[in-house]
């Protein structure tokens, strides 16, 4: 009659010092922080936001001066006749038309890296993925190769001739063809830039949690305006800097700042 209390009570005794066995095998959590995957994954991030958002704010100033769009929108004969008369305005314009260009694609190529950087909040991606990363980024690169040649003649050739014609001068004859080349590279340039603009969209709708859904249809349909917009006459390249990689460069900022809070690792 004794023994079976005895029993009980030692399996009982036997369960509790398992249970505290196992306790201890467990270490107390004491800290969780971020490693340094997502402080990479942050910082190219904000590369790439950086580079954008300054790209769209010079193409910002560069709309703010008023003659720079009736000098591009006019014919050979007053296009160059105005550039004689608005010379600096002209300059500064086109000046800041290539600094746009010029951080862009920086930080389209930054884009291109964080896209691609699981640290960056990729989600599993398609096999295809990263060949199409590879193709929107080189398509970005050599469209806006194009766009600052073409911005060069503007700079260098154009306002030469403007002014010759304002010291009396006329537009010498082959000015016109030279110009018409130099046109074209812009109407090369643009469709590989929408191009660019919806692959690059596509992935982020697809292949990435690093920005936001919205961003990813925005420069979807940003890059499909430009495409439909290069057989109409020709496409403004503001659609690109303030429609699409303005916008994606917001976005990027906007996601970094949130990175660091999503811990990767814990520290027991």
């Amino acid at each position: 009659m004794i023994s079976a209390p005895s029993a009980i009570g030692g399996e009982a005794s036997d369960g509790s010092a398992t249970l505290m066995s196992s306790a201890r095998k467990v270490p107390p959590i004491t800290q969780v922080r971020p490693g340094p995957e997502a402080a990479y994954g942050r910082g190219q991030l904000m590369l790439a936001g950086g580079f954008l958002v300054a790209g769209g704010a010079c193409t910002l100033a560069a709309l703010a001066l008023p003659p720079l769009w009736s000098i591009v929108t006019a014919g050979t004969t007053q296009e160059v006749r105005l550039i004689g008369l608005h010379r600096t305005i002209w300059q500064l314009g086109l000046w800041l038309w290539a600094l746009s260009a010029g951080l862009t694609m920086p930080g389209m190529l930054a884009l291109a890296s964080a896209l691609s950087n699981p640290a960056a909040g990729t989600r599993a991606r398609s096999t295809g993925t990263d060949p199409a990363l590879r193709a929107a980024a080189g398509l970005f690169a050599a469209g806006s190769v194009l766009w600052l040649a073409n911005i060069a003649f503007g700079a260098s050739v154009a306002v030469s001739v403007a002014n010759t014609v304002r010291g009396g001068g006329t537009i010498p004859g082959w000015f016109q063809p030279v110009q018409q080349w130099a046109d074209a590279l812009w109407q090369i340039g643009a469709p590989m830039l929408g191009l660019s603009l919806v692959l690059y969209g596509l992935i982020i709708r697809t292949g990435t949690a690093a920005l936001p859904s919205w961003a990813g249809w925005l420069s979807v349909a940003a890059g499909a305006i430009v495409i439909c917009f290069t057989p109409l006459g020709g496409t403004p390249p503001f659609l690109i800097y303030l429609l699409a990689t303005l916008p994606l460069g917001a976005a990027a900022l906007f996601r970094a700042r949130t990175l660091p809070k999503q811990a990767d690792r814990t520290v027991r």
